[in-house]
């Protein structure tokens, strides 16, 4: 139950600018934890699939999908790095 609420409150937070430096680090750590968790059922050979949203998006894990969400990490982690501050400064 906390993942899908910390989930909520960092796409919040994304959409409305509020913090975005410390919810995109959040965005970061928590595609960083799928990347881990998707890589270690592929690396043992277990057959799973991602339901986001429920059964509305069923995906066979794959190194795609890790790919991807190596790639958004990293989108995410350059967002946080160069998010401007409360005082409007570029902290980059």
């Amino acid at each position: 139950m906390v993942l899908p609420v910390g989930e909520g409150v960092v796409s919040a937070s994304l959409l409305t600018g509020i913090g975005m430096k410390y919810s995109a680090m959040g965005s970061s750590v928590l595609m960083l934890a799928f990347v881990g968790a998707m890589g270690s059922s592929l690396s043992r050979g277990v057959i799973t699939d991602r339901e986001c949203f429920g059964r509305l998006t069923r995906q066979r894990v794959s190194g795609v999908l890790v790919a991807r969400n190596l790639a958004l990490a990293a989108v995410s982690f350059h967002l946080a790095r160069t998010a401007q501050t409360d005082r409007g400064e570029l902290t980059a």
